[in-house]
């Protein structure tokens, strides 16, 4: 069976990611307002937060999180018996 690979040559700018600003250079006019908003919208969810009680996880989440552990465990030490 024989494997072949086309690849794609993209004009430069034609993907999605490429065409939209860069609005955390200090370069760019919109970068400032936008950084002052999202430190301001991260203010205030604080502050909302604070006034709650802390959320507890549920049985299935706790059972979830444990099987991603053991999974995680499993293939590091497979892993490492590889080197």
């Amino acid at each position: 069976m024989l494997l072949t690979i086309e690849l794609t040559i993209l004009p430069p700018l034609a993907t999605s990611l490429r065409r939209w600003p860069r609005l955390s250079s200090p370069s760019h006019r919109s970068g400032a307002p936008l950084t002052l908003a999202f430190a301001l919208d991260s203010l205030w969810r604080r502050g909302s937060r604070s006034s709650r009680a802390p959320f507890k996880l549920t049985f299935l989440f706790q059972c979830h999180n444990l099987f991603l552990t053991t999974a995680s465990a499993i293939l590091l030490a497979l892993m490492l018996e590889e080197m």
